[in-house]
């Protein structure tokens, strides 16, 4: 990856991280704070986005980058499933917060943008 030095330095990994602290800030906040095991299940997928990215792109050659951002796409879509849990009840993102499912959209279409020339 041409001018890229740093995992850092990928959009696809800064948006995976913004979308991370979005979700992570909105999980303190009632009602979706007092499922705890949902709170932590959330958390670390989100968190499984950016991490994958970083490692794929650690890994030093493309087709293991293509085999990373494969596995970030499946915690971005386990982390979408669970802000539509019913637990979540009234802070269901498709209904109080449309911009998560916009940012994980957005997150998934960079990740397949990110290794095309």
């Amino acid at each position: 990856m041409p001018g890229v030095r740093d995992f850092t330095d990928l959009l696809i990994w800064q948006r995976a991280r913004a979308w991370s602290k979005a979700i992570f800030e909105r999980s303190e906040d009632a009602p979706f704070s007092r499922d705890q095991r949902l709170v932590v299940q959330i958390n670390d997928s989100s968190e499984s986005v950016m991490s994958n990215i970083a490692e794929g792109f650690g890994r030093g050659t493309q087709e293991e980058f293509i085999t990373f951002l494969g596995y970030a796409l499946g915690s971005l879509m386990e982390t979408q499933s669970h802000c539509v849990q019913p637990t979540t009840g009234s802070i269901s993102p498709r209904k109080n917060s449309p911009s998560f499912m916009r940012q994980a959209m957005s997150c998934e279409k960079w990740s397949w943008h990110s290794f095309v020339p």
